[in-house]
């Protein structure tokens, strides 16, 4: 096992072509406080900074270049974003059988829309940020 790999408790599961990070916040105690960063994870580039060094050990890219094609194109981001603001909750049904890998007559998928469409923050703001820290992170 890598070095990030095992420092940050990597699972790979399965293999293909599709990729899904999940990234797990609590589930631990205060036994392991001690270790954690306050000032690395003070803002959100502490937290792009592991997993951006997750992901270029494994070699996965968030952008498609002439080497690799697995990510984003650059122009299909900017039309996500557009679709997110323009129309939320569209966006969320279209989404929704993507994440879940069912069709959205699946109580599954149902449940996640619920979700996505709950609460008074504008959730829309959380795949933006994300995305456009990460790549301020990787840009040249």
């Amino acid at each position: 096992m890598e070095v990030v790999e095992k420092a940050h408790n990597v699972k790979i599961l399965g293999s293909g072509k599709q990729l899904l990070v999940l990234a797990h916040g609590f589930g631990t105690d205060e036994s392991v406080w001690k270790f954690y960063d306050f000032e690395k994870y003070s803002t959100i580039d502490g937290f792009v900074y592991d997993l951006l060094a997750i992901l270029d050990e494994l070699e996965v890219k968030l952008l498609n270049d002439e080497d690799y094609i697995g990510g984003f194109e650059q122009e299909d981001l900017g039309q996500m974003f557009e679709g997110m603001h323009s129309n939320f909750k569209a966006c969320c049904l279209g989404f929704a059988p993507m994440v879940i890998g069912g069709d959205m007559d699946s109580t599954t998928a149902h449940l996640f829309v619920e979700i996505m469409l709950a609460g008074d923050l504008p959730q829309l703001s959380y795949p933006n940020i994300v995305i456009l820290v990460i790549l301020k992170h990787i840009s040249p």
